[in-house]
């Protein structure tokens, strides 16, 4: 296996990892802030629509050869979005933030299997195997 392949991978689980720390605390910052329970589903629901209509347009962008940029653009808006997601009270906003989340998740999320794919070359399967066992 390659370098390249074995540090997008590692990059992969690490991201992951680090994406999901919050999931179990919020539903009792959701209860905490007197938000209604069913919100705790729009807010996820919210955060997949943005990834789902960012996906292809991350992807466009990154067909002029800036792939690890783009992951890194879409890195930092998803911090951004948890911050503010974090800062703010109002269910509202909440739900923006966390379609912004979405939007910056699709990038490392869409544009790191392109990295898998390209760094792959006998066994493209097994390392699309692996990086979805590692996400």
């Amino acid at each position: 296996m390659k370098k390249n392949l074995i540090v997008v991978l590692i990059f992969t689980f690490i991201m992951n990892i680090l994406n999901n720390l919050g999931h179990p605390v919020t539903p009792s910052f959701v209860g905490s802030l007197n938000i209604p329970d069913y919100m705790f589903g729009v807010f996820f629901a919210t955060m997949s629509l943005g990834m789902m209509l960012s996906a292809p347009l991350w992807g466009a962008l990154s067909d002029n050869g800036s792939t690890k940029k783009y992951i890194i653009i879409g890195v930092l808006i998803y911090a951004v979005a948890q911050l503010g997601f974090g800062l703010v009270h109002n269910k509202y906003l909440m739900v923006g933030f966390r379609f912004l989340g979405g939007v910056g998740v699709g990038a490392p999320m869409t544009l790191l299997i392109s990295l898998v794919v390209g760094h792959s070359d006998k066994n493209r399967a097994t390392s699309l195997s692996i990086m979805a066992a590692l996400s």
